[in-house]
């Protein structure tokens, strides 16, 4: 008897928690809108293992093409981003060049504004990565190969990879990967005690496009419904519990 109600309560405490980061996610809602130049309108991959190794390859084609428009600027000695890399090898070269491009920032050399939120965003990826690894009964898993972390394991061989992940941490990388490389001209964001804040890109700003301001305009109002119908969702569920 004793140990069923030391069971109940431990899923009790589950679903409180589980609920607690589902009504977390629900406090802001974000809706970012893009211009880039092409689309190959595929879709993302299905195996989150490709969809990681598919962020870090962009990633890293984008430091190439950073530094081969920006003549100015040296990547840092010992960065060797190659195949064969990890996130938390990634991580290291991240913060390495941004500290190098803090420091010439100081002397007045800059990095175009928008490649410096592109290496912000890599940043912040990793750092979600190595925060959601640290083997803990919440955190992403690697089934194989066993004993790793998403943050350790190599991505030459993600065929090879089994990340065991929940939904939520599934869905953030899937954001991060919807972003990707690509130049956010125009964001809202929306908290649920009543603030909303609009961003706009400066050199978008300079010269808008009626049509992109409509798309984002319609978007966000898709999007509140949505948020709205979500929000009434969870409150039935706590209601009713």
């Amino acid at each position: 008897m004793f140990k069923s109600n030391k069971t109940s309560d431990a899923q009790i405490k589950k679903q409180q928690n589980t609920f607690g980061k589902i009504l977390d996610d629900l406090t802001t809602l974000e809706i970012n809108t893009i211009i880039k130049k092409g689309m190959s309108a595929t879709e993302p991959p299905e195996r989150i293992e490709e969809t990681v190794k598919g962020l870090l390859d962009r990633y890293k084609k984008r430091i190439d093409l950073i530094f081969y428009n920006n003549t100015d600027f040296n990547v840092p000695e010992g960065i060797c981003i190659q195949d064969d890399f990890s996130i938390k090898t990634f991580h290291k070269d991240i913060i390495t060049i941004k500290e190098m491009l803090d420091e010439e920032g100081k002397h007045g050399n800059r990095l175009d504004e928008t490649d410096y939120i592109r290496i912000l965003r890599m940043l912040a990826f990793c750092d979600f990565v190595w925060a959601r690894s640290d083997q803990t009964d919440d955190d992403i898993k690697i089934d194989f190969p066993e004993n790793t972390t998403l943050f350790e394991v190599s991505l030459k061989d993600i065929s090879k990879l089994k990340i065991n992940i929940c939904m939520r941490d599934r869905v953030k990388i899937n954001r991060y990967y919807d972003l990707g490389d690509e130049r956010v001209v125009m964001q809202t964001r929306f908290g649920i005690d009543g603030d909303v804040v609009t961003r706009v890109e400066e050199g978008f700003s300079n010269k808008p496009k009626k049509l992109v301001i409509e798309i984002h305009d319609e978007q966000t109002n898709l999007s509140v419904s949505y948020w709205k119908s979500l929000i009434e969702i969870a409150k039935g569920i706590i209601v009713r519990d």
